[in-house]
Protein backbone atom coordinates (compact mmCIF):
# COMPACT_ATOMS: atom_id res chain seq x y z
CA UNK A 1 0.00 0.00 0.00
CA UNK A 2 2.99 2.75 0.90
CA UNK A 3 4.70 1.75 -2.49
CA UNK A 4 1.43 2.25 -4.22
CA UNK A 5 0.75 5.83 -2.66
CA UNK A 6 4.47 6.70 -3.46
CA UNK A 7 3.99 5.76 -7.06
CA UNK A 8 1.09 8.44 -6.74
CA UNK A 9 2.56 10.99 -5.48
CA UNK A 10 4.79 11.03 -7.87
CA UNK A 11 2.38 10.23 -10.64
CA UNK A 12 0.28 13.30 -9.62
CA UNK A 13 3.66 15.47 -9.18
CA UNK A 14 4.38 14.81 -12.75
CA UNK A 15 0.94 15.02 -14.06
CA UNK A 16 1.35 18.95 -12.37
CA UNK A 17 4.46 19.04 -14.30
CA UNK A 18 3.67 17.88 -18.31
CA UNK A 19 1.88 19.60 -20.73
CA UNK A 20 -1.63 18.50 -21.10
CA UNK A 21 -2.64 16.06 -23.81
CA UNK A 22 -3.30 18.04 -26.56
CA UNK A 23 -7.28 17.65 -27.57
CA UNK A 24 -7.22 15.85 -30.72
CA UNK A 25 -5.05 12.70 -29.11
CA UNK A 26 -6.95 13.08 -25.62
CA UNK A 27 -10.17 13.08 -27.87
CA UNK A 28 -8.91 9.78 -29.74
CA UNK A 29 -7.37 7.94 -27.11
CA UNK A 30 -10.93 8.03 -24.91
CA UNK A 31 -12.81 7.11 -28.21
CA UNK A 32 -10.56 4.03 -28.76
CA UNK A 33 -11.35 3.06 -25.17
CA UNK A 34 -14.90 3.75 -25.85
CA UNK A 35 -14.86 1.21 -29.24
CA UNK A 36 -13.28 -1.45 -27.04
CA UNK A 37 -15.77 -1.47 -24.08
CA UNK A 38 -18.72 -0.90 -26.65
CA UNK A 39 -17.26 -4.04 -28.57
CA UNK A 40 -20.17 -7.07 -27.93
CA UNK A 41 -18.91 -10.00 -26.43
CA UNK A 42 -18.01 -12.95 -28.02
CA UNK A 43 -16.17 -10.32 -30.91
CA UNK A 44 -12.66 -11.58 -31.56
CA UNK A 45 -11.86 -9.85 -33.89
CA UNK A 46 -12.71 -5.82 -33.42
CA UNK A 47 -11.33 -5.99 -29.35
CA UNK A 48 -8.02 -7.06 -30.78
CA UNK A 49 -7.80 -4.28 -33.79
CA UNK A 50 -9.01 -1.61 -31.57
CA UNK A 51 -6.43 -2.59 -28.99
CA UNK A 52 -3.64 -2.66 -31.77
CA UNK A 53 -4.97 0.56 -32.38
CA UNK A 54 -4.49 1.72 -29.19
CA UNK A 55 -1.37 0.36 -28.99
CA UNK A 56 -0.16 2.18 -31.72
CA UNK A 57 -1.19 5.54 -30.65
CA UNK A 58 0.27 5.20 -27.54
CA UNK A 59 3.71 4.31 -28.99
CA UNK A 60 3.74 7.34 -31.24
CA UNK A 61 3.27 9.83 -28.18
CA UNK A 62 6.06 11.11 -26.42
CA UNK A 63 6.97 10.35 -22.79
CA UNK A 64 4.38 13.13 -21.64
CA UNK A 65 1.32 12.29 -23.62
CA UNK A 66 2.50 8.99 -22.43
CA UNK A 67 1.31 9.98 -19.02
CA UNK A 68 -1.53 11.73 -20.26
CA UNK A 69 -2.72 8.66 -21.60
CA UNK A 70 -1.55 6.72 -18.32
CA UNK A 71 -3.94 9.37 -16.99
CA UNK A 72 -6.88 8.73 -18.84
CA UNK A 73 -6.61 4.73 -18.30
CA UNK A 74 -6.51 5.50 -14.26
CA UNK A 75 -9.53 7.17 -14.41
CA UNK A 76 -11.54 4.18 -16.53
CA UNK A 77 -12.37 1.08 -15.36
CA UNK A 78 -9.42 -1.07 -16.21
CA UNK A 79 -7.06 -3.81 -14.94
CA UNK A 80 -5.31 -1.55 -12.27
CA UNK A 81 -1.94 -3.70 -11.83
CA UNK A 82 -1.63 -3.06 -15.79
CA UNK A 83 -2.13 0.26 -15.25
CA UNK A 84 0.11 0.58 -12.19
CA UNK A 85 3.22 -1.56 -14.23
CA UNK A 86 2.96 0.72 -16.82
CA UNK A 87 3.33 3.87 -14.34
CA UNK A 88 6.27 2.11 -12.85
CA UNK A 89 7.59 1.69 -16.40
CA UNK A 90 7.14 5.44 -16.69
CA UNK A 91 8.48 6.38 -13.77
CA UNK A 92 11.60 3.99 -14.53
CA UNK A 93 12.36 5.88 -17.86
CA UNK A 94 12.16 9.55 -16.56
CA UNK A 95 14.42 8.49 -13.64
CA UNK A 96 17.03 7.08 -16.46
CA UNK A 97 16.43 10.41 -18.32
CA UNK A 98 17.50 12.45 -15.47
CA UNK A 99 20.17 10.03 -14.39
CA UNK A 100 21.43 10.19 -18.11
CA UNK A 101 21.18 13.87 -18.34
CA UNK A 102 23.09 14.71 -15.20
CA UNK A 103 26.39 12.56 -16.93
Amino acid sequence: RRLHLSYMFRLRALLRACPPLPRADEQRLRGLLREIAQTPPGDDVLPARLGKSLMSAYEALQPPGRLGFLSILARQDVDLSTVRRSCQNLLAAEDDCRAAASL
